[in-house]
């Protein structure tokens, strides 16, 4: 009894010093085919089956199936790099996924253990299940898998080697269904990628098409527009030339008329002193003399005032005589003043005088007087002294 005792405490002991068995986590993906309820069914009964399992860290039930997370990375059926993917994204170490086919009256099952790294499988599986045996088909796929032993069956040599044939004949199937369903989803995502290839070229084919016809369109418009404003600036241009044509020999014809006069009559000329321009020029020069004096006037009385300040300021040092010393300074300063005053009105006087006589009219030479003009009154300028009066006198 001792040493039954002994036994059990040593097992114990032995045991609990034993170190855990590291766990890797995995992720099942799991039942993927037909019929549906039997993949539900595989799905949740070998997630219970895996979860059991001391080695494994299984992680929760993902709520994006297979499929979608197909479609969300952008890969094709099973393949490795596929399977990386998946693997990646749920950050496993290793996938379980099972792929069922309809065999008629039974089910094939493809249990498959994949290294998420390289997207490869590890170890993979088949069993052959009636539809009435979904429930209970998890436990051979796990034993199968794991290597577990296969529960108790009580079976004749001839019904094993049947299974075995049906084993093997459902897994040729499961592999031919694989198969061709890998190449018609890989034609079809072909065909798909071509067909919006080509919808996107021919798209872009009439967006060019489109593109060089407005293009066109507008090089036509511009290139009418540029021939209407050729065309109306070379009708404005041979305008612009007969223009000048016809002026040209309009003056040409004036110029001839007028040497043809020229050389028939001599110009009479009116006498310098009848002219008033010529009285009007001696007005301007008395009026630039008058604005000379008024310079040279202004400056001297200038002069004598800064003479008078500056002595009126020395003054405040030195004692001076104003009759003598400031008075004769100041009466010539007031001199200057006034003449510069005097200059100004003469200046502005003659500027006067010069502007009316500019404005007069010359008076017509007498050869050129016609009976018609003769009784018409004629105006000469009469000189007097500070103006100009006008005497009108018929001729």
């Amino acid at each position: 009894m001792n040493r039954w005792l002994w036994c059990v405490v040593l097992g114990c002991v032995l045991l609990w010093a034993a170190p855990a068995q590291a766990q890797e986590t995995a992720d099942f993906l799991g039942a993927e085919g037909a019929p549906t309820n039997i993949a539900k069914t595989l799905t949740k009964n070998m997630r219970k089956a895996i979860g059991k399992r001391k080695q494994f860290k299984l992680l929760p039930q993902n709520p994006m199936d297979i499929s979608m997370a197909r479609l969300t990375l952008g890969c094709i059926g099973d393949t490795p790099d596929c399977m990386n993917k998946i693997g990646t994204m749920r950050q496993a170490r290793w996938l379980f996924h099972i792929r069922i086919f309809p065999a008629g009256s039974r089910v094939r099952a493809l249990f498959r253990q994949i290294d998420s790294q390289t997207g490869k499988n590890v170890k993979e599986v088949v069993h052959l299940f009636k539809k009435n045996q979904a429930k209970s088909a998890h436990t051979e796929l796990a034993n199968k898998l794991f290597g577990d032993a296969p529960a108790p069956t009580v079976a004749k040599a001839d019904d094993t080697a049947k299974k075995a044939a049906d084993a093997e004949a459902a897994k040729k199937a499961a592999d031919a269904e694989a198969a061709k369903k890998a190449a018609a989803d890989t034609d079809a995502i072909k065909k798909t990628a071509d067909a919006e290839a080509a919808k996107k070229a021919a798209e872009a084919e009439a967006a060019k098409k489109a593109a060089d016809a407005e293009a066109a369109k507008k090089a036509a418009a511009a290139e009418a527009a540029k021939k209407a404003a050729d065309a109306e600036a070379a009708k404005k241009a041979a305008d612009a030339e007969a223009a000048k044509k016809a002026a040209d020999a309009e003056a040409e014809k004036k110029k001839k008329l007028a040497l043809a006069k020229a050389a028939t009559q001599k110009e009479p000329k009116v006498p310098l002193v009848q002219d008033p321009r010529f009285w009007a020029w001696i007005a301007v020069g008395v009026a630039v003399v008058s604005v000379a004096g008024v310079i040279g006037f202004g400056v001297d009385a200038s002069n004598k005032q800064s003479d008078v300040s500056q002595k009126l300021q020395a003054s405040q040092t030195t004692p001076i005589n104003y009759k003598k010393d400031i008075q004769p300074i100041e009466d010539s300063g007031r001199t200057s003043a006034i003449m510069a005053n005097v200059f100004i009105g003469i200046a502005a006087a003659a500027a006067i005088t010069g502007g009316v006589l500019f404005i007069i009219k010359r008076p017509t030479p007498a050869a050129e007087a016609t009976p018609a003009t003769s009784q018409r009154p004629q105006t000469h300028p009469t000189f007097v002294q500070g103006g100009t009066s006008l005497l009108h006198v018929a001729h």
